[in-house]
């Protein structure tokens, strides 16, 4: 129970950060910043597995 909410935390807190650091790489221009769009799902989805089970 408590890994689990461990990894609901960790995950989500890691999606948030990737979600600022993509929209930060995309209003500069740079490339990448839909791979790390695509981490933040990765890891929301994470964030929900170990949240429901």
């Amino acid at each position: 129970m408590l890994s689990n909410m461990v990894q609901m935390i960790v995950c989500w807190a890691l999606a948030s950060y990737t979600f600022y650091y993509s929209r930060k790489r995309k209003q500069e221009g740079k490339i990448g910043a839909k791979w790390y769009l695509g981490v933040t799902i990765l890891l929301v989805l994470g964030g929900i597995e170990a949240w429901i089970f």
